[in-house]
């Protein structure tokens, strides 16, 4: 940002004009405005929690009991710093679900320092203010509202990246531990972290093989950057699971997932009926910025020096995306029916949209067409994917099942046909801008107009769906009076009978028991 310059013995002196900004200058500036844009969020989300009744069950039910009541060593569930942290939302007494979300806010918006960080590296100081922005706009904030996991989860996923994406391959292999070091925590806090890991491998394999030395050299590295960075993910599990729970903090999985039988042939076809939904929710929601994924990877001139920044995103995340999206719908095929909610057609799209802030920052690429390598191809699948969003005005999201919690960001097109429609319809002229070459436009109008709007609908129509748990029904009702009425040698010799499970562990919610049962009436 340089204006002008002049020569002293040779060697030109660059300085600004009082009335120009040098980029450390802007860079400065616009963390003022992530900083004002960050306390503005966290103010509008307790907000817009404030005064709301419990919303998931069983979730929230098994949650607060585990975290704040039942002992560690007797939890079934392995998230053992997830509960250990939660444990301290008692100091709120009664209010102590205000308490969780107050501590997811406060998770979910610390994020954005680094995933700023991240996108420092990706785009321009002006761009990547936009996008952690965005990545705080975008309806995985839903989750700030719940006693689960998920912000803080969504929070040491972002530091995981930030720490990976740092690391170059001639580094040091010490360097591997800290992103280990953080996956392990992150396991602690859900066991799905570990689902990771075969990712986050095959991103080394291709970091590694981008030395330039011999072969025997890069897998001697490989191999020891994969061996420090494991021991740092199940040190950290292991180690500090155990020092939290006992012996109980040495199991892999815990109880709960330790029990489900997996049989791949059995469930083949639900498997692909599950694979088949989270690639059309993906496609809908984020087939703009992976076509700039597949241009950074496959079709823009390659990298002189290593793998590029932008490059390292891009295949970080596309490798992430893809193995999540398998692991979960085998695993959404294995659980089918074995509960009444349980469904091959249910899209579990919260095992790994803690991803889709890194296809916003994706969509900030700008295509050189100029330099485009294998231009056949990409053109093909840019008709490809016009042609997808012109069958998904048709088909839409049917037959599957989109639910508030599991898929915020397909809610509001489940809620309204014309929202969708109205996406499609201008991810489709995107497409048509991107084949007459004009990609810097269709960037511009996808990260500047499409996402900003889209996201403005699901804070308004997510906080809808939030607001309606406002007004206590007849289960939360219930669960006061005898909360009230009932000694805790009472609540704990209770049976709560129902023909409604999620009512029944609603009324179990406010008991604060864990002895209390429920019997469900058909």
């Amino acid at each position: 940002s340089h204006a002008q310059g002049e020569i002293v013995s040779g060697n030109p002196i660059y300085f600004p004009l009082p009335f120009q900004k040098t980029r450390q200058g802007m860079t400065e500036i616009n963390r003022k405005y992530l900083y004002i844009t960050i306390f503005f969020l966290f103010v509008f989300l307790v907000l817009r929690t404030i005064g709301l009744y419990p919303i998931c069950f069983s979730d929230e039910y098994q949650y607060s009991i585990l975290s704040r009541i039942q002992p560690l060593s007797e939890a079934h569930l392995p998230n053992y710093l997830y509960l250990k942290i939660f444990n301290w939302t008692n100091i709120f007494g009664d209010g102590f679900l205000m308490g969780a979300r107050i501590f997811n806010i406060i998770f979910f918006c610390s994020s954005a320092f680094f995933f700023y960080k991240i996108s420092l590296n990706y785009t321009t100081s002006h761009q990547a203010i936009w996008v952690t922005i965005l990545s705080l706009m975008a309806p995985i904030n839903t989750y700030t509202a719940v006693f689960m996991p998920e912000s803080l989860y969504y929070f040491l996923f972002i530091v995981c990246m930030w720490s990976l994406l740092r690391i170059e391959p001639h580094a040091s292999s010490s360097a591997w531990l800290l992103p280990g070091a953080v996956l392990g925590l992150n396991a602690l806090v859900k066991p799905h972290a570990q689902l990771l890991i075969p990712a986050v491998l095959l991103y080394m394999v291709f970091l590694f093989g981008t030395l330039s030395c011999d072969c025997k050299t890069r897998l001697q590295s490989l191999f020891k950057a994969v061996i420090l960075f494991v021991v740092g993910i199940y040190a950290i599990k292991l180690g500090l699971g155990y020092l939290l729970a006992g012996t109980a903090g040495l199991n892999l999985a815990g109880r709960a997932y330790s029990s489900i039988h997996y049989d791949f042939l059995a469930s083949l076809p639900n498997f692909l009926h599950s694979l088949r939904g989270h690639i059309r929710g993906i496609l809908i929601l984020f087939g703009f910025p992976l076509l700039a994924g597949l241009y950074n990877l496959f079709f823009r001139q390659s990298d002189s020096n290593g793998l590029s920044y932008q490059r390292k995103v891009c295949l970080l995340t596309c490798l992430i995306a893809c193995l999540m999206i398998v692991q979960v719908a085998f695993f959404t095929a294995n659980i089918a029916g074995t509960g009444p909610y349980e469904h091959a057609s249910r899209l579990h799209f919260r095992y790994y949209n803690f991803i889709f802030p890194f296809f916003i920052l994706m969509s900030t690429t700008v295509i050189d067409f100029s330099s485009l390598k294998r231009k056949l191809i990409f053109y093909s699948f840019l008709i490809i994917y016009g042609l997808f969003l012109i069958y998904c005005f048709f088909v839409r999201i049917h037959p599957y099942i989109v639910s508030f919690i599991d898929c915020p960001e397909l809610a509001a097109f489940q809620r309204s046909k014309s929202i969708l429609f109205l996406f499609l319809t201008i991810v489709l002229i995107l497409i048509y801008f991107l084949i007459k070459k004009k990609s810097t436009l269709s960037k511009n109008i996808y990260i500047y107009i499409i996402l900003p709007l889209y996201f403005i609908t699901s804070i308004i129509i997510n906080s809808h769906t939030l607001h309606a748990n406002a007004i206590p029904n007849i289960f939360d009702k219930t669960g006061i009076v005898i909360s009230e009425y009932l000694t805790q040698e009472q609540k704990n010799k209770t049976i709560i009978l129902s023909t409604n499970q999620i009512g029944a562990f609603r009324v179990l919610f406010y008991l604060d028991s864990p002895q209390a049962s429920y019997h469900i009436i058909q």
